[in-house]
């Protein structure tokens, strides 16, 4: 009887050993589980928030390099027209880089004609587009940079501004002063006052094909219209 009970207490505690044995061994293994989906799930993130990064870094680098290739490739955007006119070798409506100065003006106009002043010239001053830049001859005392039709500046000697052009006395040469009046139109000028015998203001110019309301506020300061004597 004794034996019996013995037996039954060593399976007892024997089925209780190996119930603790598998119990460990299926909570290590859900444990081993969990541990490498959660890993598994991390490097997911990692290789797909990487891309993300790096798509988000290209592009912003490929705007800015679409940015700058434009601004190579966009003529407009580099270049200015400027119409030089006076003492200089070759007139003309010349392009140039944008930010150019005078000086840049004039080398790319042939340079200065001996009867060109120097010390009338700022070749330092700033260049826009559509300017107009009259290189004065000895003895006018100035140089003229008119800019997209704003109010001309003027360089001159002593501090003292010029007259203004008398268009009733005024020579083709002294006509080509004026901001924006060419040869051509100095020339249709002089051949209006002739046949009209002068004029008496300086709103006759109206009547000359190519002189309209616009040139007329452009150049009403730099003229007047005294009566030849």
């Amino acid at each position: 009887m004794n034996d019996i009970t013995d037996h039954i207490k060593q399976f007892l505690l024997s089925f209780k050993e190996k119930k603790l044995g598998i119990l460990l061994a299926i909570v290590s293994l859900v444990l081993i589980i969990c541990l490498t989906f959660f890993f598994k799930i991390k490097e997911d993130d990692k290789k797909v928030t990487l891309p993300r990064q790096m798509n988000l870094t290209e592009n912003l680098s490929t705007t800015a390099q679409n940015d700058r290739e434009e601004e190579k490739t966009n003529p407009e955007m580099e270049t200015i027209m400027v119409d030089i006119k006076g003492a200089v070798v070759k007139e003309g409506v010349y392009q140039l880089q944008r930010n150019s100065r005078v000086t840049d003006a004039i080398q790319i106009a042939g340079g200065l004609r001996d009867d060109a002043d120097p010390n009338a010239i700022n070749l330092a001053q700033k260049l826009s587009d559509e300017a107009i830049l009259y290189v004065a001859r000895k003895g006018e005392n100035k140089s003229i940079i008119d800019s997209q039709g704003q109010q001309s500046s003027s360089i001159e000697q002593g501090g003292q501004r010029d007259q203004k052009v008398n268009i009733n006395k005024a020579t083709i040469e002294d006509l080509r002063k004026i901001p924006g009046i060419g040869e051509k139109r100095a020339q249709e000028i002089l051949d209006a006052r002739d046949s009209k015998g002068g004029f008496k203001s300086i709103d006759d110019l109206l009547t000359i094909s190519g002189i309209g309301q616009k040139t007329l506020e452009k150049i009403k300061n730099d003229i007047n219209s005294k009566e030849r004597k």
